[in-house]
Order: structure tokens, then C-alpha cells, then sequence
């Protein structure tokens, strides 16, 4: 699919999705409604400028109004919502994990540091 198409369905998809008219969206963006209509329709070539403002518009990120379609939560089945649960409580129990791990590290460092200075201290006074 062409690229201008991709962003098109994308900007259309996610305006509707957040209950926004195309006049609301055009005047946002200080677009006229028939050039969204046309970006809707992938008919216009965009800057990136004009994309960046669009998800800004849209509360978006440029790359959401980039690639392919994405479904959106309220597409998903439960056991894509569920996975998608797991997945994000296993990433912060990962994140949390490597957090531990690092203050432990740094722990043993700064120990490693101080007995380290202690016996260059001793070895001096010799």
C-alpha cells in the first residue's frame, strides 16, 4: 500500500475513533476540510511537517499515522487484551528485576571502592 494511503485510513481511523469531525481535525491542523478529505483519501502527498502536526492534532505519534494499521484496544479480543496485560506485567517485573540488580552492583561497587581504600590507607601507614 502506498504510504500516503497508509497515513490517509490511519488519520481517518484515528479521528474517528476519537469522535472528531473532519472540520474539527482541518481546523486543528489549519487545514482546509477539502485537503483533509483528500489526506484521508491518500490523495495528497504530505510533508512530514503536516504529518507531525496531524498526530499532534490527534494526540498521536507520527509513527502511529505511518505504519501499516494497527488495531486499535478496542479491536482486540480478550486473548490479545490478556497478552497484551502479560506482556506489560512481565516487562515491569523485568524493569523492577534489573533495577534490584543494579542497585546491588552499585552496592558491591561502592563497598569494593571503600575496602579498596581502606587498604591502600593501611598499606601507606606501614
Amino acid at each position: 500500500m502506498d504510504i500516503t494511503q497508509v497515513v490517509g485510513e490511519n488519520v481517518r481511523r484515528i479521528r474517528v475513533n476519537k469522535n472528531i469531525s473532519q472540520e474539527k481535525l482541518a481546523s486543528l491542523c489549519n487545514f482546509s476540510r477539502p485537503c483533509l478529505e483528500r489526506i484521508e483519501r491518500g490523495e495528497k502527498n504530505l510533508k512530514v511537517e503536516f504529518v507531525e502536526r496531524i498526530a499532534n492534532a490527534l494526540g498521536v505519534t507520527v509513527l502511529s499515522l505511518i505504519s501499516e494499521k494497527q488495531k486499535d484496544e478496542a479491536e482486540l479480543n480478550p486473548v490479545e487484551t490478556l497478552n497484551m496485560d502479560l506482556f506489560e506485567y512481565n516487562k515491569r517485573i523485568l524493569i523492577n528485576n534489573l533495577v534490584q540488580h543494579i542497585k546491588e552492583s552499585v552496592a558491591e561497587t561502592f563497598n569494593l571502592l571503600i575496602f579498596q581504600s581502606i587498604v591502600k590507607r593501611n598499606n601507606s601507614n606501614s
